[in-house]
């Protein structure tokens, strides 16, 4: 009972989760790594990474950004796009500040990145330092606007709901002399100055605690520890498992036959590749049924540091309350589908 099978050169696992009503879910995700090639194209990674059953931070979990979020889930309404990225400078050449960009399909976003300043008393009032010159600059929410605006004791009196563990919010500007300015830019909003507001960008997975994420979780009160406790909240909202930054999330699931485009993110400048178009196939046995169904794709994560691309495909069976009846999963690629190794 509840076995999986996998003809696929990717990695794959299961799960029996709930959902919302407490119907059994039964679930299967495949995950699968790619080598991008210098001027484009993908071929078939000899090293694949297995499915993520856990949130992956860069650093303490809730203290840093999230590197990878759980990929079994019951229910995932669209696709995102995560890019774990470095800005860098056309042809090695140091710069000041440089335009960054993704593509796909008609998900667009855009961040300006600007070399390392800190925040200095001018003319009265604080203002940005020049920026450093950069070659090469990782781009992740450490380095976006945000973080926690601290009292005259030490003590943590607020932190911005968008991005805790970003820099340049605060409640009293005076405490943010000589710290750090955001990297990460808005290219309409450039930040001008520390506070409370401010335009979180950037392109890498957004944690659950933070928000607009959060409050698609719905509302854990004492009505719902009485009345759904270990449920999910009656106004939980599916959409909480996406976890892309606004812009590259779809809300309808990609084909993952699109083109992507990197743009400053890799040595080549701008970067073309075109998705493999591949779609695994789930063939379910569950008492005396079997059901075939293609799986839908859930993210596509790209790491050009490590010239890396994977895509994670999921296909969700509402059992109803048989979901102990869940035979074998078996998961293979369509007939004719070519991989280059």
């Amino acid at each position: 009972m509840l076995q999986l099978a996998n003809f696929t050169p990717f990695e794959a696992d299961r799960a029996l989760l709930s959902d919302r009503d407490g119907n059994h879910i039964w679930v299967v995700v495949v995950k699968a790594t790619f080598l991008m090639k210098e001027g484009g194209g993908l071929a078939l990674h000899r090293d694949q990474e297995p499915v993520t059953t856990a949130p992956i931070y860069r650093g303490a979990p809730g203290r840093s950004s999230l590197l990878r979020e759980a990929e079994v889930v019951a229910e995932h309404p669209g696709t995102d796009v995560i890019v774990n990225a470095s800005a860098l400078a056309p042809g090695g050449r140091p710069v000041s500040r440089l335009a960054t960009g993704v593509r796909i399909a008609d998900l667009t976003a855009r961040v300006t990145v600007v070399g390392d300043r800190v925040w200095k008393r001018r003319f009265g009032r604080l203002a940005p330092s020049e920026p450093e010159p950069f070659v090469a600059l990782p781009l992740c929410y450490e380095r976006a606007f945000g973080g926690t605006s601290f009292g005259a004791n030490g003590e943590a009196i607020a932190m911005a709901p968008h991005n805790p563990v970003g820099r340049g919010y605060c409640v009293d500007g005076e405490e943010m002399i000589g710290r750090p300015v955001p990297n990460m830019e808005h290219p309409q909003q450039p930040v001008l100055h520390p506070g409370p507001e401010g335009a979180v960008v950037g392109y890498g997975a957004v944690s659950p605690g933070w928000e607009p994420r959060r409050a698609l979780a719905g509302t854990f009160d004492e009505t719902w520890r009485r009345e759904r406790l270990p449920l999910w909240p009656i106004d939980y909202d599916p959409r909480f498992q996406m976890c892309a930054s606004p812009g590259l999330m779809s809300s309808a699931p990609l084909s993952g036959a699109e083109r992507l485009e990197l743009f400053n993110l890799t040595p080549e400048g701008s970067l073309a590749i075109d998705l493999p178009g591949i779609c695994p196939v789930v063939i379910t046995r569950i008492q005396f049924d079997k059901i075939r169904a293609q799986a839908q794709l859930d993210r596509v994560i790209v790491e050009p540091d490590r010239r890396v691309l994977l895509l994670v495909w999921r296909y969700s069976l509402n059992c109803g309350t048989q979901g102990r009846s869940v035979a074998k999963s078996i998961v293979d690629l369509p007939c004719g589908t070519w991989l280059s190794q």
